[in-house]
């Protein structure tokens, strides 16, 4: 075989491969509103993607190291597929943090943590 021949045949083998594209990678829950440490009013919008087991994740607030409400949130998909999820929550004065979390299908133990520490006026 002729070395033009080898490279054209290279190139076609090259061109016909995945591509791999390196980008970062989502966490489990993300929360895209409100941001962390924004001042906000109650009751407010909390927004994000997820792509957890089940498509179901908790949402707890605290306030003072203590347990204000807790509810179960859905995504619109999970389980190796991204959705989109928003609720609406009532947040009392003063400094709170909204802690989502995924409940372990094995133990209960709570996994990929996300902390959204807020302000309410």
């Amino acid at each position: 075989m002729s070395g033009r021949r080898l490279i054209a045949l290279a190139l076609i083998a090259a061109a016909a491969a995945p591509i791999a594209r390196a980008g970062p990678a989502l966490a489990p829950i993300v929360v895209r509103t409100p941001a962390p440490g924004a001042t906000v009013a109650s009751p407010v919008r909390v927004s994000g993607t997820a792509n957890v087991f089940e498509a179901t994740f908790q949402l707890e607030v605290r306030a003072g190291g203590r347990l204000v409400s807790k509810r179960t949130i859905h995504a619109t998909s999970g389980t190796g597929t991204r959705g989109t999820w928003a609720v609406t929550v009532r947040l009392p004065h003063g400094n709170v943090t909204l802690v989502l979390y995924e409940a372990s299908a094995k133990d209960g133990s709570h996994i990929h943590v996300v902390r959204v520490p807020l302000h309410v006026r």
